[in-house]
C-alpha cells in the first residue's frame, strides 16, 4: 500500500507541476509584450510537447476543458507533438532569427 501511495502522491505532484508551468505560460502568453511592437494577437495557445511524453499533453487538455475553460475559451490551446529526436530541429524552425544562440567560428 505505501507503494501506491508514492505512486500517487508522484502523480499529483506531477500534474500540479505541469499545471503551474502551463498557467505561467498561458499569463505570459496572454501579457503584453512590452517593446511596443505591432505583432498581432495570438488566435492560440500554442504548446510543444514531445510525442514519447503524453502527461504534460493530457494534463494541459484536461485544465482546458476544466479549471482553464474560461481562458481555454479566450486563447484556444493547441498542442503539437514531435518525436524527441525532432525537437531541436523544430524548435531551431520555430525560433525567431534573433533569438538565436550565437555561435562561435
Amino acid at each position: 500500500m505505501p507503494l501506491r501511495t508514492s505512486r500517487a502522491r508522484r502523480a499529483r505532484l506531477s500534474l500540479l507541476t505541469a499545471g503551474a508551468a502551463s498557467l505561467a505560460l498561458l499569463a505570459t502568453a496572454c501579457g503584453g509584450s512590452g517593446s511596443g511592437g505591432s505583432s498581432s494577437a495570438p488566435k492560440n495557445f500554442d504548446y510543444l510537447s514531445v510525442t514519447e511524453n503524453t502527461t504534460v499533453k493530457t494534463a494541459l487538455t484536461t485544465m482546458s476543458k476544466g479549471p482553464c475553460k474560461a481562458a481555454n475559451d479566450a486563447l484556444p490551446l493547441k498542442v503539437e507533438t514531435v518525436p524527441q529526436a525532432s525537437l531541436d530541429q523544430k524548435l531551431q524552425l520555430l525560433a525567431p532569427p534573433a533569438a538565436a544562440p550565437l555561435r562561435r567560428p
